[in-house]
């Protein structure tokens, strides 16, 4: 081990002299070209990765939360529980959603008690950009991800006055505000945004009455128990990039109270979840630092994540529960950058992180469990090579992870009761990344990496009744590759075409499943091997400045290659072979325009054994919009989603809403 990391170290320094790189390249005039219908940004954290930069304000005027809009990207596939508000969890190239990393304005929100995050809980109002990097983790993030990595990044708080305010309202008795304000306090750039949802979630289903093989019984009833109300609000304060430095302080609350309705025809008409976030950022960059050239920027969080389960009538899962969950987690991060030899580009992170999860079982006698706690330290040490007058860029990476965990003693819902036990785990990670532009506006690009995630507290102790925890589950790990092409160009009456192709190799050992072991729960369990192969195509077309085209295809082809022979060679559960997402715009700019989206879903089993699947299905959406000249400003939105009401499940049997009507209006000043 210590060898390979020598080894890999010197390779950053001398791979440049290796490959004859003599000439001198000022890094602060790197141009990188963006690919502009990709929605690609000049400065991303991985250039030879595989990456879509979403930018929401483009997609203000419709009715979408943030895992509706990733799920419009190559590679993506959501899993939902229901309706849009309600849950939207992404996988990333067959990934399980657990291996999917988001960060929210540099703070990793997977924790050590739930590894999955929920996307739709994250106001799209109150975001500047969104970072997808599809099966790849760049170095400079203070976490990988098995899968990817969502970034998230909120709006910033500028100097000058700007503000805006969207309201949506729609099928279910949907509700949506965001406003936001930004401008200057004295001598410091402040925002402050609000967001507020609701839905009753009412919306008509097929129930097959809990007997699938059966369909004389099934009926149409409408889902129960599925209301939503929910509000954020985020704070910023930043003091003017002045000598080098500048200090960000970000606060972000985010409540919610939901009602659980259960998995398929088992509705419950109680059972609900209030959960209350809190994130508290200090941010500090400083790029005049005694040695000239190098960069620092610190930072010191705080997340906060409260959880009430009220299930007394034993409804959901396995017995009556009432149960308070708090996680608790500390850390900070301090990355250095430097120019080295004005051809590369060398980043070293090092970060800490302290969590601790505490659970209530508010119906025990001992009503306070036992906690579980893990502490994580990172070390990072990324590389970008810029050679042959910027047109090879190659980017290595090595990451070190030591976690120390606590676990034991009486555990969540009485699953376990068993003596206080200590883990340390020492894991490693590496990347190695190459970019070529071959001509103009032509990119090869390929990467291969090692990866691994630890199995969560929720993995192994399980939550809410519906998961029953396993605590004999072992770390995941994987072998991540692609390499593909990226090109942009223009011809004749097409003012842009854009087309991107990616072939992908995931090869996972010990992976982590969920596998529906009941009629109303799942467990984590290890497969001893699997493995994910596909390919992606995206594609885009500006024509005459009147029509936009917009799409992708991913094929993925996922393998059991455990050694049970009534598993070996089946499917992975949840990964549907094809998706497929186009859409089209007719724009009159002066007036408005109208637009067209398909999204096609292939079908998939639930379950390990592939017994229980679900029917592939297509979804149609139309609207139009409407705005005041050239200035787009306001705008008007008329959406039906769902056009032909096709009617489905989701992950875990969850039914999805048929037809939806949506009005949006957004204003920005």
């Amino acid at each position: 081990m210590k060898k390979f990391l020598i080894f890999f170290i010197l390779a950053f320094l001398f791979i440049p002299s290796i490959l004859g790189a003599e000439e001198v390249i000022p890094l602060k005039q790197i141009q990188v070209e963006a690919e502009s219908i990709q929605q690609k940004e000049e400065t991303t954290a991985d250039l030879s990765s595989y990456t879509t930069i979403i930018y929401p304000d483009k997609y203000k005027e419709k009715a979408r939360n943030v895992a509706e809009l990733l799920s419009e990207s190559v590679g993506i596939h959501l899993r939902r529980f229901g309706i849009a508000n309600k849950g939207g969890y992404i996988s990333i190239r067959g990934s399980s959603t657990e291996q999917v990393t988001v960060m929210l304005d540099g703070v990793v929100l997977n924790s050590a008690r739930y590894s999955s995050v929920n996307l739709a809980d994250i106001p799209l109002d109150q975001i500047e950009r969104i970072e997808i990097y599809r099966g790849t983790s760049p170095g400079k993030f203070s976490a990988i991800g098995m899968g990817g990595v969502i970034n998230i990044i909120t709006k910033k708080a500028k100097s000058k006055s700007r503000g805006g305010v969207r309201l949506s309202y729609g099928s279910f008795n949907t509700f949506h505000l965001g406003i936001f304000e930004s401008g200057r306090i004295g001598k410091l750039d402040q925002l402050i945004s609000l967001s507020s949802d609701h839905t009753d979630g009412d919306f008509p289903f097929k129930d097959n009455n809990a007997t699938p093989f059966n369909p004389d019984d099934d009926r149409i009833t409408h889902r129960k128990n599925n209301k939503l109300t929910s509000g954020s609000l985020l704070l910023k304060l930043s003091t003017p990039q002045k000598g080098g430095k500048r200090l960000t302080i970000i606060e972000h609350l985010f409540m919610k109270k939901e009602g659980v309705p259960g998995i398929g025809s088992n509705q419950s008409k109680h059972a609900y979840l209030t959960s209350f976030r809190n994130l508290f950022n200090i941010k500090l960059s400083n790029d005049k630092l005694p040695i000239p050239r190098l960069g620092m920027d610190t930072e010191f969080y705080y997340l906060y994540l409260t959880e009430k389960f009220n299930d007394r009538y034993g409804e959901i899962g396995i017995g009556n529960q009432l149960n308070r969950n708090q996680t608790d987690t500390i850390g900070g991060n301090i990355i250095f950058t430097y120019p080295w030899k004005n051809y590369q580009l060398i980043t070293f992170l090092m970060g800490v992180k302290w969590e601790r999860f505490k659970a209530w079982d508010l119906l025990a006698d001992e009503k306070e469990l036992d906690p579980q706690k893990r502490v994580s330290t990172t070390l990072s040490f990324d590389d970008e090579i810029y050679l042959m007058n910027n047109r090879l860029i190659l980017s290595p990476t090595i990451r070190y992870d030591f976690y120390h965990s606590e676990f034991g003693g009486i555990t969540s819902f009485h699953s376990f009761n068993t003596e206080s036990i200590s883990r340390n785990k020492h894991t490693w990670a590496a990347k190695f990344g190459a970019r070529y532009k071959l001509f103009n506006s032509f990119f090869l690009k390929s990467n291969i990496g090692r990866y691994y995630r630890m199995p969560s507290f929720y993995e192994l102790f399980g939550d809410r009744g519906t998961v029953v925890g396993n605590p004999e589950l072992k770390p995941e790990n994987s072998i991540n590759s692609d390499i593909g092409f990226v090109w942009e160009g223009s011809f004749r009456f097409f003012k842009r075409i854009f087309l991107e192709y990616a072939l992908f190799y995931h090869r996972y050992k010990d992976l982590i499943l969920f596998i529906q072991n009941s009629q109303t729960t799942v467990q984590a369990r290890n497969i001893s091997e699997a493995s994910v192969w596909g390919y992606e195509i995206s594609w885009g077309a500006d024509i005459l400045n009147f029509i936009k085209i917009r799409g992708n295809y991913t094929y993925q082809d996922s393998e059991d290659k455990s050694s049970i022979s009534y598993w070996k060679g089946n499917r992975l559960a949840g990964r549907p072979v094809h998706e497929i997402f186009n859409k089209v715009e007719f724009v009159w700019p002066d007036y408005g325009k109208l637009f067209y989206e398909l999204n096609f879903i292939g079908d998939y089993y639930l379950d390990r054994a592939n017994f229980y699947k679900v029917k592939e299905r297509t979804i149609h959406n139309i609207g139009i919009t409407a705005w005041y000249k050239k200035e787009r400003n306001p705008t008007l939105t008329f959406e039906i989603k769902n056009l032909t009401d096709e009617r489905s499940y989701d992950f875990l049997g969850y039914p999805l809403p048929g037809r939806a009507y949506y009005l949006t209006f957004n204003y920005t000043f």
